[in-house]
């Protein structure tokens, strides 16, 4: 007889029914319940002491990103946007002319040269307005001359008056 026979000949061994499973883990529990108990009320005491001692912790590291971290994060994103806004509104300007394009349509120039020579030619206008101005106004006399009008000084004197020695 050939070994491969006589492994088929011998008996498998068979499963446990379900009601030695249902027996073995009733003993076993039985044995076990204890050491689970007193795991549970373990565990339970040693969570509420980790609460007991993370809560304080977890308060300080809270304030501490608020007022350290929270700002710096702030004013990165805002510099941030601030960076990307330029770039937002040049590719919406590229993009409705890629749009217009495919559409085979025309982008038409705007043209800012008219709006500046308006403004250069108003400026120039003011400027001329205000020499006008001026030059038609009636000058001041010299502040030294003001005591020879008035009579209260010497109408001529060998003081010198703006620098100069008044003729006579």
């Amino acid at each position: 007889m050939s070994v491969t026979l006589r492994r088929s000949r011998r008996k498998a061994p068979q499963a446990p029914t379900l009601a030695e499973l249902k027996q073995g883990a009733l003993k076993t529990a039985e044995r076990l319940g204890p050491y689970a108990e007193t795991a549970r009320d373990t565990a339970a005491e040693r969570l509420v002491e980790a609460r007991k001692w993370a809560a304080p912790r977890l308060e300080d590291a809270a304030q501490a990103v608020q007022e350290t971290v929270a700002p710096r994060v702030s004013s990165a994103l805002a510099a941030t946007a601030q960076r990307v806004e330029p770039v937002q509104k040049e590719a919406k300007k590229r993009g409705r002319a890629v749009a217009k394009a495919l559409k085979g349509q025309q982008q038409k120039k705007r043209r800012r040269w008219p709006i500046a020579l308006l403004f250069f030619a108003l400026g120039g206008l003011i400027g001329a307005a205000v020499a006008t101005a001026r030059s038609s106004a009636t000058p001041l006399p010299p502040s030294g001359l003001d005591e020879a009008v008035d009579g209260n000084g010497p109408a001529e004197s060998d003081t010198p008056v703006n620098g100069r020695f008044s003729a006579r």
